[in-house]
């Protein structure tokens, strides 16, 4: 599951953390991976940044 930890690395950048928010409105990831993990380790990205 490597795609929720390049996630996290993204949005807990040093860039971020300085600028108090990610300039993103969301990520395009691998289908194929998404698939086969499901939903549920992305939950925890929308509880946690949804404010940001």
């Amino acid at each position: 599951m490597l795609t929720p930890a390049a996630i996290t690395h993204i949005l807990e950048a040093a860039e971020a953390r300085l600028l108090g928010t990610v300039p993103i409105d969301g990520f395009i990831g691998p289908a194929h991976v998404s698939i086969i993990i499901g939903s549920k380790p992305y939950e925890a990205f929308a509880q946690t940044y949804q404010n940001r």
